[in-house]
């Protein structure tokens, strides 16, 4: 199976959207390759090389492929969020379906961007076989099959009017993306929260404002820090921050002032900080999931339109303490807020069981989960059978149906006595296998495989027209390499029918010759590209 990821991270953008489609790719992979019984799952990730970009941690990941598409010539700001492509969405999308189509046929295309909807969804889909969106907004329309959003009490309610009838929804807290490394210390962190309950005067305060911190607000939050140590003198803290960020320098040249703060860039243990820490000043992206997890109460900021409901919903849950727009928080007002924390055990105690009803760390499976479950049922609905005397009538029933036949090489519909001296004689020749397809366990078509020369199949496909647009065609096609192995294939396909040549480009099939070197031969000769399709990934 290949999985492909459309998502860009940069200063202004931010990390955190490749940081969950990382995790979400990682627990894919496990979860499929747990199965001794399937195929391996192959990932790639089309992305822009932005000012502050993360792709090294793409890089880094085992077998994932690195697409890099132009970052267009837009201005990117931070607060509209419609920017964030650099270009508009048709030329995005035109640049991703080039970028696919130097892949192999994607059997699902993962989306998260906000700056990506509906008119994207549509130019984009015919080269993928499903397409999932990740978002938090619930601001635009899509053209999706599965929408996820892990905003704590996101109801449906406020997608109805944005997405297509079909479109499944993965929607609150049983959908949070996390590391498998934060459920992992979840029982070790409810034993400390209740020991350390009882020393909150030397209390470790935990610091992220997100991987860039375009706003520097971890500067107001160290100064509010060293104002509380005014009455909480065995406080300490740790800065976390991206190598990425435009104001790493000016944190380093701090440390002698700040002796009791450690600062760590590019962060690879975060479990274990937050585990180690009593209390965070964080922003409401996604690692508010990640406290949450580990029963750390925080003090939250709202530093994006998409991080207002997250917070509002985390201080309604006693999960967290909002403190508002970024733009709006003072240092004293941060400072009040963490000593009356601090000096409460009791409201400590309560945020910290809130946290932990808030996430359970699970979310990541139950997603990875549910995406195999669904390829997997899309991929086992289809099955072939060879053909037998019984399907003679079955068959020429199809070929009645109106313009069943309009791009075949002969369009005229055959008598019965033509169809069956055909049918006879096709299942007598060894050098000919014909298919019964099966969707649901219903007949809906038919698969050829006529040998021409040793090891060389000529392909013909028919699907009745009932059943057509439901993708059957392309997952029979990706089965072929499967049916007769070590061959090679090609189908000639009318220049008209553009919806076949789609469909057999997408399984990874290319032209023989470009319709500028054949203009007079209607029919257009397409061979399987098999460096494509069992490329190494």
């Amino acid at each position: 199976m290949y999985i492909a990821f459309r998502v860009d991270s940069s200063t202004t953008i931010g990390h955190g959207h490749v940081m969950r489609c990382l995790t979400l790719a990682q627990a894919l992979v496990r979860t499929k390759n747990s199965n001794t019984n399937s195929n391996k799952i192959n990932i790639s990730f089309i992305t822009k090389a932005n000012i502050g970009n993360i792709n090294h941690l793409i890089n880094k990941a085992n077998n994932y492929r690195l697409t890099l598409i132009a970052t267009g010539e837009q201005t990117i700001k931070q607060e509209y969020s419609n920017t964030w492509l650099g270009c508009t969405p048709e030329q995005d999308a035109k640049q991703t379906i080039t970028a696919l189509k130097t892949l192999p046929p994607i059997d699902l295309l993962i989306v998260d961007h906000y700056a990506i909807g509906k008119l994207w969804h549509q130019q984009v889909k015919p080269y993928c076989q499903q397409l999932i969106v990740i978002d938090d907004l619930a601001n635009r329309p899509f053209d999706c099959d599965v929408l996820l959003d892990q905003t704590l009490n996101r109801q449906a309610e406020q997608y109805k009017a944005l997405l297509p009838k079909h479109c499944q929804l993965l929607l609150g807290q049983n959908y949070m993306l996390l590391r498998d490394e934060f459920s992992a210390l979840a029982t070790q962190a409810k034993i400390r929260r209740s020991q350390q309950s009882k020393h909150l005067t030397q209390a470790h305060i935990l610091i992220t404002m997100g991987g860039s911190d375009p706003d520097n607000l971890s500067k107001l939050a160290l100064l509010a820090v060293e104002k509380l140590k005014t009455n909480f003198p065995n406080i300490n803290a740790t800065l976390v921050l991206s190598s990425k960020s435009n104001h790493l320098k000016s944190f380093q040249q701090k440390q002698l002032t700040f002796p009791w703060c450690t600062l760590i860039t590019d962060c690879e243990n975060m479990a274990q900080l937050m585990l180690n820490s009593d209390i965070a000043i964080g922003a409401s992206g996604a690692t508010a999931w990640e406290r949450c997890c580990l029963g750390l109460p925080s003090l939250i900021t709202i530093n994006a339109e998409n991080q207002q409901l997250i917070a509002t919903n985390l201080a309604e849950s006693g999960a967290g303490i909002n403190l508002g727009w970024h733009q709006q928080i003072t240092i004293d007002t941060l400072s009040k807020q963490m000593r009356n924390l601090l000096s409460d055990p009791q409201h400590y105690l309560s945020m910290v069981d809130n946290c932990f009803n808030v996430c359970d760390g699970q979310g990541t499976v139950n997603v990875a989960n549910f995406i195999i479950k669904e390829l997997l049922k899309k991929t086992n609905a289809i099955k072939l059978r060879l053909a037998t005397t019984a399907d003679k009538q079955l068959t020429f029933d199809w070929q009645l149906e109106k313009n069943i036949r309009q791009f075949f090489k002969n369009p005229s519909i055959p008598t019965w006595q033509e169809h069956s001296q055909w049918f006879d004689k096709n299942l007598a020749n060894s050098k000919s296998s014909l298919y019964i397809l099966l969707f649901k366990k219903t007949p809906v078509g038919t698969l050829r495989l006529d040998e021409k020369k040793q090891g060389e199949y000529e392909v013909s496909i028919l699907i009745t027209t009932k059943q057509q647009g439901k993708g059957i065609a392309l997952n029979v096609l990706k089965q072929l390499t499967l049916l007769k192995k070590n061959s090679t294939f090609f189908a000639d396909i009318h220049q008209d029918n553009s919806n076949s040549s789609r469909v057999f480009k997408k399984a990874g099939f290319v032209p023989a010759l470009s319709a500028e070197l054949m203009p007079k031969l209607k029919p257009r000769r397409f061979f399987l590209n098999l460096n494509n399709i069992n490329g190494d990934n």
